[in-house]
């Protein structure tokens, strides 16, 4: 059986499916429709012009509506926010699947992997996308989500090499908001790595207002406006655009003519997906095409490490490192302190611009012992890119100096 590397980009206006190796993203609205009379449903272009003809109802913002734990009532029947997004998805990746199978083929492929990119912008997005994508029968393993930064990055990356000799620029005008994206490459380093980031615009508009020629000139306006002051220092390679509202770049003459200056313009429709089915993939090879460190809003931009002795050598301990995921980092250790009643937490910026610090905790509460006569049981989570969560128990040694409920729990700004 064909197996496929799929990445998927949610949002609540559409939601674009690339399978590894297919030339275009499938792009679909987000939108579910479930017949007036039975339980069956409807996604996408058939669930409009099912309701269109009043055969149906449609629900639509569905990832919103599952990110705020919402409900729609249809037909009398009351239905979790949730559950018609994993519906949605699954019926979409089905679709998807099936454009793939050729006339030999009679099974559709299984996925080895999945990647969903999201812009997170909501909150609760990722729960609400975590509960969709269990429906799909993926194992945890073989599935994870991203960031639309991080998605850009891949794609990006995924091209040609001149494309990112310097700073690289994405424009994503979606429906409701205008999005601006950065990336650059950082080389000199021991491993080269990757930093991206990414913002909605205040500066923004609804894309209903490119239907006639007065809105279609404030459009210009304001992604004129927007590029002037977002690239004004910068030295760019490419910029890329992608987004329903660049299906007619045409409407907007200054900002085209602005950021073709010099530089090359691409456009593609289902960008996200693409670049998130280029992350699946890679994790189906034996050695990553992206020998980099990501540094973004979903990944660690520093190394969080400690100097221990082993076997009566002192070395560097890394608990966590640059280019992790925060949200799947953990690291949890054992110590045995040794003239000292503090542990010492090494942060090592990874893109050099911000400096190193030493955060120290002090072991404050805890019983007094003997040198090497206490066992700490020492746990790192993240909440967040930017903040560390350390979790220190007193574990005892032994039976003559037994455990306590002794404990700290701290939240350090990395």
């Amino acid at each position: 059986m064909m197996k496929a590397a799929i990445g998927i980009d949610l949002c609540s206006d559409y939601t674009a499916i690339h399978i590894h190796g297919n030339e275009e993203a499938v792009v679909i609205p987000t939108v579910i429709c479930r017949d007036r009379d039975t339980e069956h449903f409807f996604i996408g272009g058939e669930a409009y012009r099912k309701t269109l003809k009043g055969e149906g109802i449609l629900v639509d913002k569905l990832l919103r509506l599952a990110a705020r734990k919402g409900t729609a009532t249809i037909g009398g029947t009351c239905y979790e926010g949730r559950d018609l997004l994993a519906i949605f998805l699954k019926k979409a990746v089905k679709s998807a699947l099936r454009q793939q199978i050729s006339g030999e083929e009679k099974e559709e492929p299984e996925i080895a992997e999945l990647c969903l990119a999201v812009s997170g912008t909501l909150e609760d997005e990722d729960g609400a996308v975590l509960y969709a994508a269990e429906a799909l029968g993926v194992p945890r393993e073989h599935f994870r989500i991203i960031r639309h930064t991080e998605a850009m990055m891949y794609y990006v990356l995924s091209g040609e090499k001149d494309l990112y000799n310097n700073d690289v620029a994405l424009f994503d005008l979606s429906e409701e908001k205008l999005f601006y994206y950065e990336m650059r490459v950082v080389r000199g380093m021991q491993r080269a790595s990757v930093v991206g980031e990414g913002e909605p615009m205040d500066e923004s508009f609804n894309i209903d207002i490119l239907k006639n020629e007065a809105g279609r000139k404030l459009g210009d306006s304001i992604l004129l406006g927007c590029a002037e002051r977002l690239m004004a220092k910068g030295n760019y390679s490419a910029v890329f655009l992608t987004g329903k509202g660049f299906e007619e770049i045409d409407y907007f003459p200054q900002f085209k003519e602005y950021i073709c200056r010099r530089r090359r313009v691409l456009a593609e429709k289902g960008l996200f997906a693409i670049g998130a089915s280029a992350a699946a993939y890679d994790r189906t090879c034996p050695e990553t095409a992206f020998p980099y460190v990501f540094i973004c809003e979903s990944r660690l931009r520093c190394d969080i490490s400690m100097n221990v002795v082993t076997r009566n050598r002192e070395e560097r301990l890394i608990l966590a490192a640059a280019g992790d995921p925060w949200a799947e980092t953990r690291s949890r250790i054992e110590l045995i302190p040794y003239q000292q009643n503090y542990i010492d937490l090494d942060i090592m910026p990874a893109d050099r611009l911000r400096k190193p610090k030493t955060v120290r905790i002090p072991l404050t509460g805890f019983p007094e012992r003997p040198d090497r006569c206490t066992r700490l049981l020492v746990e790192l989570s993240f909440p967040s890119a930017d903040k560390l969560r350390v979790g220190i128990r007193d574990k005892g040694l032994g039976e003559i100096f037994p455990k306590t409920d002794a404990s700290i729990y701290e939240e350090i700004d990395i």
